[in-house]
């Protein structure tokens, strides 16, 4: 594979749990990918707004934590003619903290490996996501909440004036204590948190500056130790859904920092309020 990024965890990158925020980890993401896209030929020319804007999804694995100052470097390789894996490093012990495969529009590529088994999908197959066609009031009579609702600024976009790829994770990041709350009156405490340990997002449209935006997210699921989650973003004036997205998430032991397993009860309450259920 290819070293595209070097670099370290911030403090201020940090979250309630103490770890690297996801939208961090999507930020380096994106350095990687675009240095991915140079060093392995595929670029012709394109700027960063022009790679950022050809990817249509991405699967996304976070297999470590990323505490204050790890040391970090990025990583990629092409697994496919229109697929880049890109991968986020402890540079001091060169475990794999998380891994995306991100999938491009218009890219045509020699693939230099095959897909590692870390990589790969866990608790959420590859393919269409299932609410991917519904507007937000079918989302909304199926069970979907909002949990998120605002405004793109400039100063969060790229020079084509389309929101930067982080801050899509970065409001899915800043809603979730609101879909959390819906199963605990407290969704973090000093030593209880909410962690994401898989991610599939399909792009569909971009949200661009001044857009105003609304995140409708419900629950599909749980296992023993994680719970099953669907999101869409809406743009509000086009009603048109920008990102879909379902995710796997866990509640955390932030003082032994692993993950915490469903109680029977919780399971139960999580059946009542899955989207679809017919006892909501």
């Amino acid at each position: 594979m290819h070293l595209v990024y070097k670099g370290s965890v911030n403090r201020w990158e940090c979250d309630e749990n103490d770890h690297m925020n996801v939208r961090f980890y999507s930020r380096k993401l994106s350095e990687a990918l675009f240095g991915g896209v140079g060093v392995l030929g595929a670029s012709t020319g394109s700027g960063f707004d022009e790679v950022i804007g050809c990817l249509s999804s991405q699967h996304i694995r976070y297999l470590k934590e990323a505490r204050v100052a790890t040391p970090l470097e990025g990583y990629v390789a092409a697994i496919s003619s229109n697929q880049i894996l890109t991968e986020i490093r402890n540079s001091s012990s060169d475990e794999v903290l998380c891994a995306a495969v991100n999938t491009l529009k218009e890219f045509d590529m020699k693939p230099s490996q095959e897909l590692p088994e870390y990589a790969g999908p866990r608790g959420l197959a590859d393919g269409d996501l299932r609410f991917i066609g519904n507007n937000i009031q079918q989302a909304k009579a199926m069970g979907f909440r909002t949990i998120g609702k605002g405004v793109i600024h400039q100063d969060e976009c790229m020079k084509n004036g389309q929101l930067q790829l982080h801050h899509y994770m970065g409001r899915f990041s800043d809603s979730m204590p609101n879909l959390w709350g819906e199963l605990y009156p407290e969704a973090t405490s000093e030593t209880e948190g909410g962690a994401v340990v898989e991610y599939r997002l399909d792009y569909l449209l971009p949200l661009k500056a001044g857009d105003r935006y609304e995140l409708v997210s419900g629950f599909l699921g749980a296992g023993a130790k994680t719970i099953h989650f669907a999101h869409l973003l809406f743009n509000c004036d086009s009603q048109r859904c920008c990102v879909a997205s379902e995710s796997i998430g866990m509640r955390m032991d932030l003082v032994h920092r692993k993950a915490i397993e469903i109680s029977p009860s919780l399971g139960k309450t999580l059946e009542r309020l899955a989207i679809g259920s017919k006892t909501q």
